[in-house]
């Protein structure tokens, strides 16, 4: 209530009733706390919305963090089946490693045989 109006009900000359005071002190009172209970209820409302958007924003997290430990897992997996390829193929060349300085010797050794073979026959004739 703006000075005027206190002025006309009297309370600032002191002329008006104490009980018209009170009487005007208890309205404005009563419109204060009614504002107050709705600003506090748009604030309530915000923060309920607010808290809403959280729950959802956690729950789709949550599902993330699933699906990614459940990948790690599948990629542990494959981690562990790509090992096992690897030395799979570490093994293979190990052994066709072999087969080559086996094939070789062979190579050499038939060679030398030939070699032989023929001086031996160069010099009997």
């Amino acid at each position: 209530m703006s000075s005027d109006e206190l002025a006309k009900a009297g309370l600032l000359t002191g002329s008006a009733p104490e009980e018209d005071r009170a009487k005007l002190l208890q309205s404005q009172k009563a419109a204060f706390f009614f504002k107050l209970e709705r600003e506090l209820e748009k604030i309530n409302s915000f923060y309920l919305q607010k808290e809403n958007e959280l729950k959802i924003r956690l729950r789709t997290l949550i599902d993330k963090k699933k699906i990614l430990q459940s990948d790690n897992r599948r990629l542990k997996h494959a981690y562990t089946l790509l090992n096992a390829l690897q030395e799979a193929f570490v093994q293979f060349e190990q052994e066709l490693n072999k087969i080559q300085v086996t094939i070789q010797l062979y190579k050499n050794r038939n060679n030398a045989s030939l070699l032989l073979f023929l001086s031996n026959r160069n010099t009997s004739n």
